[in-house]
């Protein structure tokens, strides 16, 4: 079932993003209007999906891990309220950068983008999104009252609704998406479920829209919320396939040094601090390929859609290498989704279909960082806190 919605989504945009190409009003963006660009990416796509059902087949023979106390409900309580007040720690800090609360949500998020001082304010606001959503999954999860749990929803959707007024889409589509995930897949496939589902899926589009309406300009949005949903749906899709053509144009036509290994590895070593880098006489962001000097054809900020920091770092061994992860991790993360039952596991699917797709598997792989790492840290709070309840 992972492995089909992961299909049915990277359908989505290659469909919808070629689709783009058929309006004569609308120009292919970047590389996308060379000449055999376009083919190019369907093939790099079709090496990666192949890698993907290798890593999917080959994950399905491994056990499930039994995870006791992360399936004890008092832990996810506890978990939910550790997430929720690093999230508003998180989210105070970031919105002091503009003066407070109102002086946040008056700012487009259009001018926080192309603003260069923009690192640790943007950071701090986005996480705290993620570990809002984070604290409201544990909650649903907890053993304790419902106006615990309440009081844990209302405060982290505050975060997500003001992040969300302010620009900044993509939080609340993975929230809502990983809520479809638990209805469609954890909870069976039912009637009540698929309808559910496709009530949910029609407000992404529509949160989609009112989000690109409240942060694009007319280039972007149409000029009104009906024509920025259209928008979102042919715009987004075509500018995130055009980064993977961007690529493709960059290495395979215009014969540019890929970045490197560990460049396809900054998932996992963006977490590393940077001193340990120097000590062995190396600079971070250089080393991760996280500054380059190649031309962008185009100038748009959008996502990055699947292999496309694969063929940066390591061209069709990059594609590969990607595809067998990205198909081992959806195949593990599915497995452990089914068997808990527990909605905190359906998001790690979500980063890998809807954020590995549309931001690539650096970013999809980033986000799972996130919620593990604190997750662990969690749990060592946990086991050395005194009188804890049994499950």
């Amino acid at each position: 079932m992972a492995l089909l919605l992961f299909s049915f989504i990277c359908l989505f945009y290659l469909g919808f993003g070629f689709a783009y190409m058929s309006y004569q009003e609308l120009s292919p963006l970047g590389a996308m209007g060379y000449t055999g660009i376009p083919g190019d990416v369907l093939v790099v796509f079709s090496v990666g999906y192949i890698s993907v059902v290798i890593g999917y087949i080959f994950a399905t023979r491994r056990k499930v891990p039994r995870l006791k106390t992360i399936s004890n409900p008092y832990f996810i309580h506890f978990a939910s309220y550790i997430y929720l007040m690093l999230a508003l720690a998180m989210f105070f800090a970031g919105i002091s950068f503009y003066g407070g609360y109102f002086g946040f949500i008056s700012t487009p998020y259009s001018a926080i983008i192309d603003s260069s001082d923009n690192e640790v304010k943007d950071v701090l606001i986005s996480t705290s999104g993620l570990l809002s959503v984070f604290s409201i999954l544990c909650a649903f999860s907890g053993g304790r009252s419902k106006a615990v749990r309440y009081t844990v929803y209302i405060l982290g959707l505050f975060i997500l609704l003001s992040i969300f007024v302010q620009g900044r889409r993509e939080t609340t589509m993975l929230f809502l998406m990983t809520i479809m995930s638990y209805k469609f897949i954890g909870e069976g496939l039912k009637f009540r479920n698929v309808l559910k589902a496709v009530i949910i899926a029609a407000l992404i589009s529509m949160v989609a829209g009112v989000g690109l309406y409240i942060r694009a300009s007319g280039d972007t949005s149409g000029g009104s919320i009906l024509t920025a949903i259209n928008y979102a749906v042919l715009y987004e899709t075509h500018f995130t396939i055009a980064t993977l053509g961007n690529e493709i144009r960059t290495h395979f036509y215009d014969g540019r040094d890929y970045q490197g290994f560990l460049n396809l590895l900054q998932p996992i070593l963006f977490v590393v601090p940077s001193f340990l880098f120097y000590i062995v006489g190396l600079d971070k962001r250089e080393a991760l390929g996280m500054v380059t000097t190649e031309p962008k054809i185009y100038a748009d900020k959008g996502g990055s859609f699947l292999f496309t920091q694969a063929v940066h770092s390591f061209g069709y061994m990059g594609v590969i290498i990607d595809g067998l992860v990205v198909g081992f991790l959806l195949a593990y993360f599915y497995k452990i989704a089914r068997s808990k039952n527990l909605i905190f596991f359906h998001f790690p699917l979500v980063s890998l279909v809807l954020v590995a797709i549309r931001k690539d598997v650096t970013y999809g792989i980033k986000y799972i960082s996130l919620q593990f790492m604190i997750l662990f840290l969690i749990i060592i709070l946990y086991k050395i806190l005194p009188n804890k309840k049994a499950s």
